[in-house]
């Protein structure tokens, strides 16, 4: 079992009160918490801690194992715990509950400063933070880090778990330090996200908007409520402008019977006006050869579509580009094709695309130059067939979505049958 242990270091004076457990700060007193401790009060009246005199007292724990536990069980009212940076200036966040969780928890919190890239990132407490960046193509991320400022807040009730999750809202306060110092932030643009499973939620690609009220002229941030999970999760603030507008699934340039084929999925889009696809023969000089709208706001899977008619038997660059309703561009895919023989399919592998989603459906996603039969099959990574589905696919683009019954979460392999080709590949479920 791990120890706990906690260091005071005080400038003025600090009082425990024997009659009420609470913690009272006199005037300057500063805590410092350090190599892992935690500070626990037990004491589930929001007057736990305590601010008297200056009031200028604090609690510096400044990295993510230093933790405050303030055991709250069933009370209800706003937990101002007074975090403070290394240099002294203070930093409360207030963890203020409307409705009563159950009768035994406990919410420990700890904050701490990052670099300028928000390194390093909450590791220590799963689920573990991977990036700050944004996800446009699976698997690819462009980095935001200079749209965040450089702290993390982690709230968890290890420990002494709540049953029952408390109804909460959260605020939080920044620095003028943290928000500046090489960041690209419009102050009173700040609002929160939180990390979830692997991903920061909510925003860019859901078209729901950033969490909290900013108040620039205090440095905080108010009324953050994700309306899950007693809001115990880890949190970032964000300038709200700068979340990416979309996420999509793939994007494919594949030869035809009749010319080039590009294709793309978006998961879902927020503010997305249209996209123009341009095409280059040496990456210089560059022509738009189509305009396609986008969908506005949409949190549901969307396919487009166009066939380029006008190439030759050379090589070609083909660019998406995705514009928002304010104007703001953005180059989501660079696409290099060389189709040597028209009037005869040239399928490949990236012409089939297979991916799954959270709730662990399949999406199958390709171009059929005829009407036929396809096989669909689901092997676990020891062979075994979990599934097999006939697909009757139609001339042109076919979409098809597998629901799958829950099953251990692992990589599986799965393999697309097409009259001349079979697409194989690794899929994580959970």
């Amino acid at each position: 079992m791990k120890n706990y242990i906690l260091l005071f270091f005080l400038i003025v004076g600090f009082h425990l009160s024997a009659q009420n457990h609470a913690l009272i700060l006199n005037n300057a007193a500063r805590i410092n918490i350090d190599g892992g401790a935690m500070l626990i009060v037990d004491q589930s009246s929001t007057s736990g801690i305590v601010l008297n005199g200056t009031g200028t007292g604090l609690i510096n724990s400044e990295a993510e194992n230093n933790r405050v536990a303030w055991v709250i069980n069933n009370g209800t009212g706003a937990y101002t715990i007074p975090f403070g940076t290394n240099a002294g200036v203070q930093i409360p966040m207030t963890y203020n509950i409307t409705g009563a969780g159950s009768a035994s928890g406990a919410l420990t919190a700890s904050t701490y400063p990052t670099s300028v890239a928000n390194m390093p990132y909450p590791s220590v407490y799963a689920p573990a933070v991977t990036n700050t960046g944004a996800q446009w193509i699976a698997g690819a991320f462009v980095e935001r880090s200079l749209f965040c400022a450089d702290r993390f807040w982690v709230l968890r009730d290890l420990g002494r778990v709540w049953a029952t999750k408390p109804t909460s809202s959260l605020l939080f306060t920044y620095t003028d330090a943290e928000i500046g110092s090489g960041n690209t932030i419009t102050e009173a643009n700040l609002q929160a996200q939180y990390w979830e499973t692997n991903q920061w939620q909510p925003g860019w690609y859901d078209g729901f908007p950033l969490l909290g009220a900013n108040n620039a002229a205090i440095n905080n941030v108010s009324g953050i409520n994700s309306s899950a999970n007693g809001n115990l999760f880890t949190w970032i603030l964000v300038d709200n402008t700068n979340p990416l507008p979309i996420e999509l699934l793939y994007f494919a340039v594949n030869c035809s019977d009749d010319g080039v084929r590009i294709e793309w999925a978006s998961a879902s889009e927020t503010n997305n006006d249209f996209y123009h696809i341009r095409r280059s023969e040496e990456g210089i000089f560059w022509e738009t050869i189509a305009y396609i709208s986008g969908a506005g706001n949409s949190n549901q899977p969307l396919y487009y579509s166009y066939t380029d008619f006008e190439v030759k038997d050379k090589d070609y660059i083909y660019q998406l580009i995705q514009t928002d309703f304010d104007g703001t561009q953005n180059t989501i895919g660079t696409k290099n094709i060389h189709c040597s023989a028209f009037g005869s399919n040239h399928f490949t592998s990236s012409s089939v695309n297979i991916y799954s989603d959270d709730d662990n459906n399949i999406y199958i996603n390709y171009f059929s130059s005829q009407n036929e039969t396809n096989i669909f099959n689901l092997f676990d990574i020891t062979g075994k067939l979990i599934g097999s589905w006939t697909l009757n696919s139609n001339e042109g683009m076919n979409h098809f979505v597998i629901p799958v019954i829950p099953i251990s979460s692992a990589v599986y392999l799965a393999t697309f049958q097409q009259e001349h080709l079979i697409t194989s590949k690794k899929i994580q479920l959970k």
